[in-house]
């Protein structure tokens, strides 16, 4: 629009045209500078991201058992979504279940929201699909009833306005599902593509701790080792 408009007054008055292209040169000047900030502050944004997740890769992939796995995934989980906490449910096989949690509750308020955190967890475990979800939104459900009554649950019991929940998968199966809560919707808006993300890098390392538990008295030798190496510190 500002071309076009110095072109027809150019038009109009020659006498203004050398004028009117050094203002040109000026404006086209600024926008190549706060371009060029902008591109330097995406890139050290992206760089800061990249080196969080690179530490999340390298720290959850040093642990060899699954109670280890899932605390440090529920921990940096946490930090990298700027989320007020996060739960994390590990499924090794069998019933058996592995829970770990990025911050502590008083117990009586823990064991009612785990009740409606269960309701999302088995849904997103028996759908195999991301969720992403607010207060707002989860009124609005009517096309699917098992999330409406989940998702209702859930915010009758939690504090929290909006969540996120992605299945760790290993081929077609689910090993593992992360739920992190939020205290606003925006926020959880912002960060749900990275948490599934994040679900597909610890999905190498879930698979390798059920590996490795899986071995007999992997445990009972994993201490004896321990022991063997440093007898004097225990």
């Amino acid at each position: 629009a500002l071309v076009l408009v110095m072109a027809v007054r150019m038009i109009e008055d020659p006498s203004l045209h050398r004028t009117q292209i050094s203002f040109l040169q000026q404006m086209i000047k600024l926008v190549e500078a706060s371009l060029a900030q902008r591109h330097i502050s995406l890139i050290e944004e992206d760089r800061g991201v990249s080196a969080k997740v690179i530490r999340f890769a390298e720290q959850v992939h040093g642990h060899l058992f699954l109670d280890q796995t899932a605390a440090d995934i529920a921990k940096l989980t946490r930090d990298l979504l700027d989320s007020e906490r996060v739960t994390v449910e590990l499924y090794p096989g069998g019933a058996r279940k592995v829970l770990a949690v990025s911050n502590v509750d008083e117990p009586n308020r823990r064991a009612q929201l785990l009740q409606a955190q269960r309701l999302i967890l088995d849904y997103v475990r028996d759908r195999n699909v991301p969720v992403v979800l607010d207060r707002t939104v989860a009124r609005q459900l009517v096309s699917d009833p098992v999330l409406q009554d989940a998702a209702t649950a859930y915010f009758a019991a939690a504090s929290f306005e909006a969540f996120l929940a992605a299945p760790i998968r290993k081929d077609d199966k689910i090993i593992g599902v992360i739920l992190a809560e939020f205290s606003d919707s925006p926020r959880a808006q912002q960060h749900s593509t990275m948490l599934s993300d994040l679900a597909r890098i610890a999905s190498t390392s879930v698979t390798n701790a059920i590996e490795y538990e899986a071995i007999p008295f992997r445990r009972t030798l994993h201490a004896a080792a321990k022991l063997w190496r440093a007898p004097i510190s225990t």
